[in-house]
């Protein structure tokens, strides 16, 4: 019987047992990336709000804000890209031409939760950034499939997506945006929302 308060809707405590396997999750993967090169980093939870603010587009609005007692208007992440870019941005001069990361850490989205989902959860993330070789493709691919090999998902598969290749469909950015969500609503509300956009004669198209 619960006796104490409770957390906010979309947070929770992650029990022991639940908590151990993320660990050994963890450990199984760190090893395969620093084995293909990439660094641990750490970014803050906050950031300033524009920081943040003006990269996730309708999303944007999931972000959570809050003011400090100075009126300084801050935000918590809302994923691990964007502090990537900001930290990038602030130690150009520090880092190798190349530079390679991953990081794990918690993000906030102010979405309904839902099965599965919550406000607070934790991503996974690795990058590169500094060069145009596809080979630095192939690395974060090939480091991404032998990670999930290393915690028993032998039969995962990768899916690749540029949202550039939409640009010989004639669509916008929002419409591309829509049709990558096809696996997290289906094919049945990506029709309807792109249905809903402007200048789409055929739907179908995008999703065939």
């Amino acid at each position: 019987m619960q006796k104490g308060p409770v957390t906010p809707k979309g947070f929770g405590d992650i029990m022991p047992g639940e908590a151990k396997a993320r660990r050994s999750m963890f450990n199984a993967i760190i090893p395969v990336l620093e084995e293909y090169g990439f660094e641990p980093l750490e970014t803050p939870t906050m950031e300033f709000a524009e920081t943040l603010l003006g990269k996730y587009g309708e999303e944007e609005k999931l972000v959570y804000q809050l003011e400090d007692k100075g009126g300084r208007k801050l935000a918590l992440r809302y994923d691990l890209t964007v502090p990537l870019a900001r930290f990038v941005a602030n130690n150009l001069g520090l880092l190798n031409p190349t530079f390679s990361r991953y990081q794990i850490g918690q993000v906030f989205r102010g979405e309904n939760p839902q099965r599965g989902r919550k406000r607070e959860f934790t991503q996974f993330d690795l990058d590169t950034v500094g060069s145009n070789d596809t080979s630095e493709d192939v690395r974060v691919i090939s480091a991404a499939i032998k990670g999930a090999r290393a915690i028993g998902l032998n039969n995962a598969i990768l899916q690749i997506n540029d949202r550039e290749i939409f640009d010989k469909l004639g669509l916008t950015k929002d419409q591309i945006m829509v049709v990558d969500k096809i696996d997290k609503i289906g094919r049945t509300e990506v029709e309807k929302q792109i249905g809903s956009l402007e200048n789409l004669e055929n739907p179908e198209r995008a999703i065939a």
